[in-house]
């Protein structure tokens, strides 16, 4: 379990009972501490003179200065036995603990594609452990100059709880850098996400223990593969149950489920080709808004306007990533109805400024052609989202002109954004040619869609009934 505090507000928010089985030899690394802490450079060791300490007791900060941990040294005989679980442990060492802060972190930064401009301070307390499932608490206090963080770890861990402590520290930190008295709120599927993407990806070899050696090294693994076949055979949670989950699906026994679906939700978000700018956005301003719905639909806005659309997408991609539900392929009808809705969009035209706006309906080639990019730029990933979300569930014969839009919008906004010009007045020759490649292929695939139509079209005295 791990408890938050948020002693700025004055809350005491208890997070769920979240440790489980660590996969054997799931977070390793080659080599000792020793040759570990020589090649990283990671570490500075030093004294607080200010505070008391036994002989075994140090007080290491990392390399960036941001954590700060206070331990007994390894070396020292633990105060209490290791506890008789099922669950896997590990005993945490101070000099180690600094410095696997610190590549927790810089995994998560490359993630968010930003760079370490850290402003709180992260101070990491190590006590002898007493019970099995102690819990790890964190706490977060405001002061004038800023935010600071304490956790309460017992020297003793389950490896994934830890990881997943101090990635929702790093993700508190960046969440209330702008953050005055009240605290951002981040949603569990936030750190469960995240710190599942993590141990999945960048700290698939991440070790916690000294004297700890990789036998082999896997290459090409799916890191989605333990997520894949959770979900098949297990129901996957709805959007609802993702964002507020219930004591159940916290359990022991359904806590899985929800890891692996927050994994692949953020995973599926952190793809989307303006995925980590639309994360940067949200956590710049989480703070600023009571929920975490209003900073995500304001971050994500080029691909969703209401949590209705978030619904969507999530659905459609949980049928696609597990192979289930292929009986709820659209038929062929419903296909050519979604694509001309997504292929059409409404504007409103005012005729004159004396008159009320008039509602429309523009083609992607005008919009292309009349628009500035910066205008039409977060329609067209718009489109984008949705043509990739109907060609998971459209039939057969429309999936390959479906695919075919997609990759057409795609390589207009990769081509324009490269040989974007400078003057806003006027667009060079060079995005002239790219801007009508696109419209000329648009409208060969238009072409196309309405033989592919005239093509699947039943007969109307096929529809008769006869009596």
């Amino acid at each position: 379990m791990i408890i938050r505090r948020g002693m700025g507000a004055g809350v005491f928010e208890p997070a769920g009972e979240r440790s489980r089985t660590a996969c054997a030899g799931s977070l390793k690394n080659v080599g000792s501490v020793r040759a570990w802490l020589g090649l990283s450079g990671l570490l500075i060791l030093w004294l607080d003179s200010g505070e008391a300490f036994s002989a075994d007791t140090v007080a290491l900060r990392s390399h960036s200065g941001q954590f700060l941990v206070r331990g007994l040294r390894m070396t020292a005989t633990p105060a209490a036995p290791a506890p008789d679980s099922p669950v896997t442990y590990v005993r945490l060492d101070p000099a180690l603990l600094a410095v696997s802060c610190e590549r927790i972190k810089a995994a998560l930064l490359d993630e968010l594609a930003m760079k370490d401009h850290w402003r709180g301070r992260i101070s990491i307390f190590l006590h002898p452990v007493e019970k099995d499932h102690e819990p790890i608490v964190v706490t977060s206090s405001h002061y004038t100059d800023g935010w600071n963080y304490r956790l309460e770890i017992p020297d003793q861990v389950n490896e994934e709880r830890l990881v997943k402590s101090i990635v929702e520290v790093v993700l508190m930190e960046l969440a209330n850098r702008n953050a005055r008295s009240r605290p951002a709120e981040l949603p569990l599927w936030l750190t469960e996400g995240f710190s599942g993407h993590l141990r999945a990806t960048a700290l698939s070899s991440f070790t916690l223990e000294p004297e700890t050696r990789v036998l082999r090294k896997q290459r090409g693994l799916d890191p989605l593969n333990r997520a894949r076949e959770r979900l098949r055979t297990h129901v996957p949670l709805t959007l609802n149950e993702l964002s507020w989950p219930s004591e159940e699906q916290l359990s022991e026994e359904q806590l899985e489920t929800y890891q692996s679906c927050a994994q692949l939700f953020v995973g599926e978000l952190l793809r989307l080709s303006e995925g980590r700018a639309c994360w940067r956005e949200m956590l710049a301003h989480l703070a600023e808004n009571l929920n975490w719905q209003t900073a995500f639909l304001s971050a994500f806005r080029p691909y969703f306007q209401r949590l209705i659309d978030v619904d969507k997408w999530w659905s459609l991609h949980v049928v696609h990533f597990t192979g289930q539900g292929l009986s709820s392929v659209w038929i062929e009808k419903e296909s050519w109805t979604q694509l001309d809705d997504i292929l059409i969009t409404p504007v409103q035209v005012r005729l004159s400024s004396a008159e009320l706006p008039l509602t429309t309906q523009a083609k992607l080639q005008s919009i292309l052609a009349e628009w500035d990019f910066q205008r039409q730029r977060p329609v067209m990933l718009q489109k984008l989202n949705q043509l990739a979300a109907l060609r998971l569930r459209t039939s057969q014969d429309s999936s390959g002109l479906v695919e075919d839009y997609r990759q057409t919008i795609h390589t207009y906004l990769q081509k324009r954004s490269k040989a974007a010009s400078a003057r806003k007045a006027k667009i060079s020759p060079a995005e002239k040619f790219i801007v009508n490649d696109a419209i000329r292929r648009l409208d060969h695939l238009d072409q196309l869609r309405e033989t592919s139509r005239q093509q699947t079209r039943i007969p109307a005295a096929q529809l008769t009934t006869s009596h």
